[in-house]
Formats: C-alpha cells, structure tokens, sequence
C-alpha cells in the first residue's frame, strides 16, 4: 500500500493517535481510476508507460510513487476493459477470431446497458461510504468512546443496512422475508439517532433539533452515493471518445495517397490524447471521493511526519 500514502499526504499526514487510511482507500482508489478509464487497450498503454518511464526518467520517489499507483491501476482497467468488452474503442465481439476467449468473459457494454454501470458504482459507493462509517466506529472505540461507537456510528450502519434490505427486498432482487427486519433495523436505528443525537445538551428543544438534524443527514449521505455516479461520466466519455477517434481516422482513411498515414497519425494521438485526459480527470475525480465522500466520515488529517533526533552536514571532515 506504500505508493498509495501519496494519495494520503495529499489531503494530510495522520495524527499519531489516527487510523491510518492509506490500506482502506487504495484498492478503492485503483479500482475507481480503472472505472474511469474503462477500456483495455487503454490499461495496456497505461500500465507500459507507468512501468517503463521511470526507468528511463529521474522522477523522484513521489514520482515513483505516483507511477506505481498507475501501473496497479492499469492493470486493473485491463480487467474492467475485459469486462465490458472495450479494447481501444472497439467491442472485443467484433475483434477477429484470436480474442474469442476474451468474448466469453464480456459481462455488459456500457454504451448499451448505462445502467449496469451506474448500478455498479453506486453498489461500490454505497460499500465505501459503509467502510468509512464502520472505521469511524472503530476509531471511537479505540479511543474508548463507546457511547459515539454506538450511538453515533452503529446507529448509522444498522439505519443503512435496513434501508438496503428493504429496498432490495421491495425492488424484488431480495426474498419478501427481508422486508420486515429491514423495516424494523431502519426505523430502530432512526429513533436512537433522533433521541441521542442531541444528549450532550441540557434542553430538550436542542436535543430534539440535533435528532431531527441527525436524520436529515440520510439525504446527505443519499448525495454523497450520487456522487459516485461520476464513475460512469467518466467511463463513458472514455469510451465514447475513443470510438470518435476510430471514426475520424476511419474517415481520413478515403484521402488519397495520404489517408493512411493521417489515419495512423490520429489514432496514436487521438488514443494517446484520451489515455491523458481522462487518466489526468479520473485521477482528480477518484481522489475527491476519497478526500470528499470516504474521509469525511472518520479521518481529519493534520499530522506530521516523524522527523528522527539527528544532526546532518553537508561535509565531512576527516583529521588524522
């Protein structure tokens, strides 16, 4: 996980007595970025330059840092790539007969079936904003606060464990036997929260508002899972560009004496152009949801780096 402590110090160091975050946001992290980027052949591309650069290239250890984040991502946009059945904007199904293996593992093609996609980043967003909560918890605990540990933070992940169940037992993916216990798990941790939001104070007129405010939080955390909608712009505009520049080259193809080279020509940039804009995007966007979304909910950042006792010169002088 050390390449992804970049990402960390980005939004700030952990105090001392923190959960470091890095171990819980880096798979996330690798994944989200794939999302972003979507098609194989870009993965491939990715992944060789994050290997190959900093070899040829003095780039610093962040810069090695930063690279290793994109080759573990690569990687994975192979598989996300795969999956979706995009290898350089074309469909794997039209490829000729040599990728029949990678036909059988295409799961869905997110220009037709969007709502696959947004199914999947919403189900990743909701887990990743259920592990924030869940290390808020945790870290209350650590620090003996058992009252927050329950009251604040189980409340909450039983409230959206409930509110999961009884969607999902309504929209009929779950048996019917779920929608009870999860009526009963929402409407249970809704009451604890509106009661003991406010206990800290003495009136009972605050301590009804902190409740009420409490519960007005599910809508918030309703917008933050719309925030990772943005998994499925990105992956689209992705896709959609690449199959333009496979138009526009397919098109400059017809010039005489001229067309193939133009075709070449805005295929390496036009893929090469894309590979860095949405990496540049996509790298941007998975970092707000760490900082914005996931930190949010437990990390506050602000440490400093441990700094030995020692004395450093510049020269040394040696006397006989």
């Amino acid at each position: 996980f050390k390449p992804f402590e970049i990402v960390t110090e980005l939004y700030g160091i952990p105090r001392y007595f923190e959960i470091d975050p890095t171990p819980f946001l880096a798979p996330f992290f690798a994944v989200f970025l794939a999302l972003c980027l979507t098609d194989g052949g870009y993965g491939v591309i990715l992944a060789l330059l994050a290997y190959f650069i900093p070899k040829k290239v003095q780039v610093g250890e962040s810069g090695k840092r930063l690279f290793s984040i994109l080759f573990i991502s690569g990687l994975l946009t192979i598989v996300v790539g795969t999956i979706t059945g995009g290898m350089f904007g074309i469909q794997i199904s039209q490829l000729p007969a040599f990728f029949a293996p990678l036909k059988r593992l295409t799961l869905f093609d997110p220009l037709k079936q969007p709502m696959v996609f947004l199914v999947i980043s919403l189900a990743l967003g909701v887990v990743h904003l259920l592990l924030g909560i869940v290390l808020a918890f945790w870290e209350d605990l650590r620090k003996g606060d058992i009252n927050s540990a329950i009251l604040d933070h189980l409340s909450w992940i039983v409230l959206i464990l409930g509110v999961i169940l009884f969607g999902l037992s309504k929209l009929g993916v779950l048996g019917k036997s779920f929608t009870t216990p999860g009526l009963i798990m929402s409407l249970s941790a809704a009451i604890i929260l509106f009661l003991f939001a406010g206990r800290k104070s003495k009136s009972l007129f605050v301590r009804f508002g902190k409740g009420a405010f409490e519960l007005y939080g599910l809508i918030s955390l309703f917008g933050d899972v719309l925030s990772y909608s943005r998994l499925l712009a990105l992956g689209l505009a992705t896709s959609v560009i690449a199959t333009v520049v496979n138009l526009i080259a397919n098109m400059a193809s017809g010039i005489p004496l001229i067309g193939p080279v133009c075709m070449v020509i805005i295929l390496i940039l036009g893929h090469l152009g894309n590979i860095a804009i949405n990496t540049l995007s996509g790298f941007i966007h998975t970092a707000r949801l760490q900082f914005v979304e996931f930190f949010g909910k437990f990390y506050e950042g602000g440490g400093k780096n441990f700094t030995p006792f020692k004395q450093e010169g510049k020269y040394t002088i040696m006397e006989k």
